[in-house]
């Protein structure tokens, strides 16, 4: 038994720590949609202003549009990965801890052979 809440407190621990991870990466989410909602308010912006019209303005426009979306994605894709893999964790040590937790109940309700 003692074992058994050893083990289930190293997988809450395990658990939290996966929590944590995920609100960081929340919060490196934000940052990202942020400057995604920037780039459109600058794409907003040289539409309203009409540079898209206009040949050179149109090609630096979309030059400085392409370096935007690669930093954006440069951000997002190892992120996706930190966060599946965090996800991953998080499910993988509930599901021990459930089945610890599972497999102690089960053997408290059976029941004792009289010696």
């Amino acid at each position: 038994m003692q074992q058994t809440i050893h083990q289930i407190k190293g997988l809450v621990q395990d658990i939290e720590n996966s929590s944590y991870e995920l609100n960081v990466q929340i919060i490196q989410l934000d940052a990202v949609q942020d400057a995604v909602a920037q780039l459109m308010d600058r794409i907003d912006e040289i539409k309203n202003n009409g540079w898209n019209q206009e040949k050179g303005m149109a090609c630096m426009a979309i030059g400085e549009i392409e370096r935007t979306v690669r930093l954006i994605d440069m951000a997002f894709l190892p992120l996706k990965r930190e966060m599946d893999k965090t996800v991953k964790e998080l499910d993988t040590s509930s599901k021990k801890a459930y089945k610890l937790f599972k497999e102690e109940n089960e053997k408290a309700d059976a029941p004792t052979s009289a010696k």
